[in-house]
């Protein structure tokens, strides 16, 4: 390398670097207007703006599981469903100030560390879907429920480490 020209700083040339750096500060940087990281608007807002009409938000029409059974007559029922639908995230746009990809771990070469900090007092991460219970049997069994089940998060702090 140091007969080409080379310092040996860069084994993979400079592209990366160049690459590394232009998405470090379009992409993952904080916006000082938000303080939040910029990902939100270049990436976020867009994409789940075209999924669901709403920025910041996704919806799942699909039914995520379901069961539905006309055979249990030997314990007295006719028929059973159970469905869990309408899946829906919200807020996914408040990825804050402490954004961290594919950064380095500091104790294992081969690791990397990856850190996201979501949600906020104002606008939690929030997460709720529909769930349907419904039980017929005998002539006074006749049950349907049908409620959202929901989750909110103000500091959703999610950390993964890959190999």
């Amino acid at each position: 390398a140091a007969s080409q020209g080379g310092n040996g700083t860069m084994p993979y040339g400079d592209l990366t670097y160049l690459l590394t750096k232009l998405v470090n500060e379009r992409v993952l940087a904080t916006d000082p207007r938000t303080n939040t990281s910029k990902i939100n608007d270049v990436i976020i807002k867009p994409i789940t703006k075209s999924q669901s009409g709403t920025e910041g938000a996704v919806y799942f029409s699909d039914d995520l599981v379901t069961f539905s059974s006309n055979n249990l007559a030997t314990v007295g029922l006719n028929s059973t469903v159970f469905r869990l639908f309408g899946a829906r995230i919200t807020n996914l746009d408040t990825i804050g100030d402490q954004l961290e990809v594919l950064k380095p771990n500091s104790t294992e070469r081969s690791l990397v560390d990856n850190q996201v900090l979501m949600g906020s007092h104002s606008n939690p991460l929030r997460g709720s879907m529909s769930v349907l219970f419904e039980v017929s049997g005998d002539p006074v069994l006749n049950v349907r429920d049908e409620f959202d089940l929901s989750v909110e998060m103000i500091d959703a702090n999610l950390f993964a480490v890959l190999l």
